[in-house]
């Protein structure tokens, strides 16, 4: 299948295909699914970190020769067993994630790529972390979370997530405090952060979602008390208005 130009550029850049099988789906809440894959090289390649991801490629969601690449985001783990879990959000079964993920079935299998994951590391300096997302971002969000120390304050502004999203994905922890937003434009998520209690001055803050809503936000961030490039992450994971299909960018 062809890759187009993003595939001849991450193969340029040493990218190099691993295989990813399927070998449990689960289907966790109406708009998420879970899908383990058996795919050792891959966790070979890509450290054990929270927010790690990678690049699965996916074919035309119409049928053509085109395959479309998006970033996911590794839930769980089990490099022993060469096994890694990755949740889906399907967003109206439209786009390539998505609608490949509504109909996975044991024994499909998927290339992917790693090249350019990130990872998330608590800034000892911070008096702690305030994390700001969606369903696209609560994947990574929940193995932040899951990664903190006990003691750590930890606040989660969620934008038309619900309840049974986090518990789904086992976000919990002694110190979490979620708070919960309904979208109704690129400014809701700001709004709802202006209006919460969530305290930003000395705290990490880690940010992904929507483009337009990153733009509202970043002013308020920029604003706080001890903010710094070295505790402030904010990564656009989709552009509202933009084709769900082959256009839009998914991570989950």
């Amino acid at each position: 299948m062809a890759r187009g130009v993003q595939g001849a550029v991450l193969s340029l850049l040493g990218a190099k295909d691993h295989r990813a099988e399927v070998i449990e789906t689960e289907l966790l809440t109406s708009e998420l699914v879970r899908v383990r894959f058996h795919a050792p090289t891959l966790l070979d390649a890509i450290d054990a970190t929270p927010t790690a991801w990678a690049r699965f490629w996916f074919p035309d969601a119409d049928g053509g020769a085109q395959d479309y690449q998006r970033a996911y985001s590794i839930l769980a783990r089990d490099d022993a067993a060469g096994w890694c879990d990755v949740v889906f959000v399907l967003h109206g079964i439209d786009g390539p994630g998505s609608l490949w993920a509504s109909r996975a079935a044991v024994g499909d299998a998927l290339p992917v790529q790693v090249l350019g994951s990130s990872s998330f590391e608590l800034d000892p300096e911070s008096d702690g972390l305030v994390a700001i997302g969606d369903l696209s971002s609560l994947p990574a969000i929940a193995t932040i979370v899951a990664s903190l120390p006990d003691r750590t304050d930890v606040h989660v502004l969620l934008e038309d997530c619900a309840e049974a999203a986090l518990r789904a994905l086992s976000v919990a922890h002694p110190r979490l405090v979620v708070a919960h937003a309904r979208r109704s434009g690129a400014a809701s998520l700001a709004e709802a952060l202006h209006a919460s209690e969530i305290p930003l001055d000395g705290r990490q803050v880690w940010v992904a979602g929507e483009s337009g809503s990153l733009k509202s936000l970043r002013r308020i961030l920029r604003d706080r008390h001890g903010a710094s490039r070295a505790n402030t992450h904010a990564l656009a994971y989709w552009i509202e208005g933009r084709s769900m299909g082959k256009e839009r960018r998914e991570v989950g």
